[in-house]
């Protein structure tokens, strides 16, 4: 019983890995970064775009 628990830790252990790798890298796929995608918004006053 005890092997089994261990295995079953090391297969989510494994998985929760791969999964967040997969988010990371997503993330970092996209293009452009945080701060241009926030100055696009076109609610932004002019202000806040120039501090920008």
């Amino acid at each position: 019983m005890t092997g089994y628990l261990i295995r079953r830790l090391g297969q989510i252990l494994f998985t929760l890995f791969l999964i967040v790798s997969l988010a990371f890298f997503l993330v970092q796929a996209q293009p452009g970064d945080y701060t241009s995608a926030y100055a696009q918004n076109p609610d932004l006053p002019p202000e806040v775009r120039t501090q920008i």
